[in-house]
């Protein structure tokens, strides 16, 4: 990889790139379903490929082709097309004193040495039990679906700078999907899963939670618009963090498609909203030393006692916007504080309210902060579920309900690269 790397490199130079970044990949990735008890698919592919970004007098392009393709032909192609484009000063590879140097004592523990010695009988045997894990005689289940998922890809970076990075990763995910049997024409449905950088991050019970998860969900009610306490399960409590972070990229400020734009340095949130990035979470899916761009990461507060920290700006953008770059987007974000712990205790702390457990559908509107989208999960009392609700929608501005924060939980999913908690909120709109 780190010969191809060069050579494509020294060919980019030689056509009449000024500048050139190149990632050569490889890897392999395998799926299994299974339709109740017995096999519906299965899925093993490799992946090989090589992405170019060339800079030529102040243009940029941006090319991709597999490692078998001639890379000679590839090369002159790019270059080619790179010289028709619109021209732009802010084009050109970052500083190379930001970029990773490929120095480190510390190993982020991104690859599991058993994902080569995990055979297809080995894949099969964890899904059946799985299965067996579940009630399959259940009268009320009509579905259950259970599948295995696996990848390893590697990844080689290198500029014409001389920056240079190395990434070798794997994850697994075992999960499942069931729908059963609820009121009149109803089918409920849930689903479970888990998994992470390591074969042992997977839930063997994942389809017996997705049966009884869908199971809770009968029966369902309707209930009367008003005004609740919310809780956003951790499953779910990205859909309202995202798009505060999309409002802080370099693009949509740049673009002028934020409700945070100008909001650097000022108390846009309340004080209890303390949300920070640390990319170097050992065993963490998506740990990383540095970007697309090879710029190295960094630990950083982004929003501290409600007050914006940072913009995330690559090269370009920060460029275009006559500001310090930062990094192209965050890693792990998190809340730096909590108030208690598990969603039970959440809940015993708010007495009453609706728990998100589900989006349907729905968006958001990058310019005002505005939002709408339909939610079900349980209505709550006394600190404990009482019912599941459905056909229920809440909408409003991002700034006015985070401004009604009231309790975060410390029951990130280990599994996802963004660890969010549960999230409460009072006194929100809900119809």
């Amino acid at each position: 990889m780190k010969e191809l790397a060069e050579k494509i490199i020294k060919l980019s130079l030689k056509k009449g790139a000024t500048q050139a970044r190149v990632c050569v990949s490889k890897g392999m990735q395998t799926s299994i379903e299974y339709d109740g008890a017995e096999i519906d698919s299965i899925c093993s592919s490799g992946i090989g490929f090589v992405e170019l970004t060339l800079f030529i007098d102040g243009r940029r392009g941006v090319f991709s082709t597999y490692l078998e393709e001639n890379m000679e032909d590839f090369v002159t192609r790019s270059v080619a097309f790179t010289k028709i484009g619109t021209p732009e000063s802010e084009y050109c590879l970052p500083d190379r004193e930001r970029c990773w140097s490929g120095l480190s004592s510390e190993d982020l523990e991104q690859y599991d040495p058993e994902f080569p010695t995990l055979g297809a009988e080995e894949k099969k045997r964890i899904l059946e039990e799985a299965v067996s894990k579940a009630d399959l005689a259940h009268p009320k289940l009509l579905n259950l679906t259970t599948s295995w998922e696996d990848a390893y890809k590697e990844d080689y970076t290198l500029d014409s700078n001389g920056a240079a990075g190395l990434e070798k990763s794997s994850v697994f995910s075992l999960g499942a999907s069931a729908s059963v049997k609820g009121q009149g024409d109803a089918h409920p449905g849930d689903s479970w899963y888990d998994g992470g950088v390591f074969r042992k991050d997977t839930d063997i019970l994942c389809a017996r939670k997705a049966l009884d998860m869908a199971l809770e969900r009968i029966p369902s009610r309707n209930i009367k618009g008003g005004r609740f306490n919310l809780i956003l399960d951790s499953s779910v409590s990205a859909r309202m963090v995202s798009p505060i972070l999309a409002a802080l990229s370099g693009s949509a400020i740049q673009q002028h498609s934020s409700f945070l734009a100008g909001s650097l340095g000022r108390k846009m949130f309340p004080e209890k909203l303390c949300i920070a990035d640390n990319p170097f979470v050992r065993g963490r899916v998506g740990a990383r030393h540095f970007d697309f761009e090879l710029v190295r990461t960094r630990a950083a507060d982004i929003i501290s006692e409600g007050c914006v920290q940072m913009y995330f700006l690559s090269s370009y953008y920060a460029r275009k916007l006559g500001m310090e770059p930062t990094i192209s987007t965050p890693t792990s974000v998190y809340f730096k504080n909590t108030d208690c712990g598990n969603l039970t205790e959440m809940m015993s702390a708010m007495g009453n309210g609706i728990l998100v457990t589900d989006f349907i559908g729905g968006n958001t509107n990058p310019v005002t902060g505005d939002f709408s989208y339909g939610i079900e999960g349980f209505y709550f009392e006394n600190g404990k579920k009482s019912f599941p609700v459905v056909e229920m929608n809440i909408t409003g501005n991002l700034l006015s309900l985070w401004a009604k924060l009231a309790l975060v939980g410390n029951d990130a999913r280990k599994c996802t690269p963004w660890q969010l908690p549960s999230i409460g909120f009072t006194d929100i709109d809900i119809i």
